[in-house]
């Protein structure tokens, strides 16, 4: 029987616990190995990407420069098993975030590293390439390395044998001023409902399909997960209706009426995009939250205050966003996006860098905005956030 704790741990702690600490302590900034060195990926692979290699299979040789044959030949093995080699050729920053977290993860086991640190990363995946991945870490694919995981969804992920150990640091700086979630509150919804239609929708990023024909209906009140394998495009599909992207206006309609939704980007549907820092750009979270205009009317201002209560942020409403922890960026980017009154809300990975006491709030709070006339949909690849909130399932292929 392999000895899982000679090759995969664990962390265990709810958010501010001092997991992402004690992970920390295990790979010091200063290290002189240059052999078998000890690596840290964190929550936002797009951090870790090189930014030297224009497409991924040089990105890959990049960091394979000094493998061994054998480690080579397990990653590269493991890759074919995830299908990614349609990927070869694409620009790394224009993966999927589930595909940059592949890349980022493969590039660090090419590295042959002591020790490999894995916080909130795996929560991006798709199971098809998680569970291949750490039923490899499981088995001492990487006899070399030794990976400790931080991540709140591990017991979801087919691993309840693992051996875990609790972080005991509890000294935080942020403990103090960081409230839980409010579900006693509630948005009056101000917007008459608005139905979606998508008709025969196709869109392709140069010779590359990401979808075609599809067509769907989205019924207002509803709670809707978009689901499909990583890079199937469920952000692509999100840009399009928050318009982001632009396709033919006879694709979209809202209300059985043709819409142009890249003329008036986010007045369909509010984005709250997977990566925080993408959407985070004013030095206060009041400012965040809502932006200050001028002669703001009484309901304006009280919405803000609303959103700052419900999602636990007013003691850090003068904080600078940047300077804060990705778990605080991730609830003041949601925060924002359900603030700003619009009929549809999209959600990419709600529950990311979130606890389990985050995702029962959570979900009480998008239910209630639902019975109130939203739309909503998410993207989540976390199991029981996805059975609190799934009414119905928008599956691309």
């Amino acid at each position: 029987m392999t000895d899982i704790s000679k090759y995969l741990m664990a962390i265990s702690g709810g958010n501010f616990s001092g997991r992402s600490e004690y992970l920390a302590k295990l790979v010091p900034e200063n290290q002189d190995s240059r052999i078998h060195p000890k690596i840290s990926v964190g929550e936002l692979p797009n951090n870790y990407i090189s930014g030297i290699a224009p497409n991924v299979e040089q990105e890959l040789m990049l960091h394979s420069a000094f493998s061994s044959q054998e480690i080579k030949s397990k990653v590269y093995s493991l890759l074919y098993r995830f299908g990614y080699e349609k990927n070869y050729k694409k620009n790394p920053f224009n993966l999927s975030g589930g595909e940059q977290a592949i890349l980022v993860l493969m590039n660090s086991l090419l590295l042959e590293p002591e020790i490999l640190t894995i916080d909130t990363t795996l929560e991006q995946l798709h199971e098809e390439w998680r569970i291949p991945l750490l039923d490899a870490l499981y088995d001492g694919f990487f006899p070399k390395t030794k990976c400790y995981i931080s991540d709140n969804r591990i017991w979801e992920y087919r691993r309840a044998e693992l051996i875990s150990i609790t972080s005991k640091n509890t000294e935080t700086a942020y403990n103090y001023i960081f409230g839980s979630l409010k579900t006693d509150l509630a948005a009056e919804n101000t917007q008459k409902p608005v139905s979606i239609q998508l008709n025969n929708l196709s869109f392709s990023y140069g010779e590359y399909n990401v979808f075609k024909n599809l067509s769907v209906r989205l019924v207002p009140g509803k709670i809707y997960r978009l689901s499909g394998r990583n890079g199937a495009g469920k952000s692509t599909l999100s840009k399009i209706l928050a318009g982001i992207l632009k396709v033919d206006k006879d694709m979209l309609m809202a209300d059985n009426k043709p819409i142009n939704a890249y003329q008036n980007p986010g007045q369909l549907a509010g984005y709250s995009q997977q990566n925080p820092d993408e959407q985070i750009s004013y030095k206060t979270v009041e400012r965040e939250i809502l932006p200050f205009i001028k002669n703001e009317s009484a309901s304006y201002g009280q919405r803000r205050e609303l959103f700052l209560s419900m999602f636990g942020l007013q003691q850090i409403r003068k904080c600078h966003p940047a300077e804060l922890p990705f778990t605080m960026r991730k609830r003041i980017a949601l925060a924002s996006t359900l603030a700003t009154e619009r009929p549809w809300y999209i959600l990419d990975e709600p529950t990311l860098g979130q606890d389990d006491d985050f995702i029962e709030a959570f979900s009480v709070i998008l239910k209630k905005m639902a019975w109130s006339g939203k739309g909503i949909i998410f993207i989540s690849h976390a199991n029981k956030f996805s059975r609190f909130n799934s009414e119905e399932i928008i599956s691309l292929p």
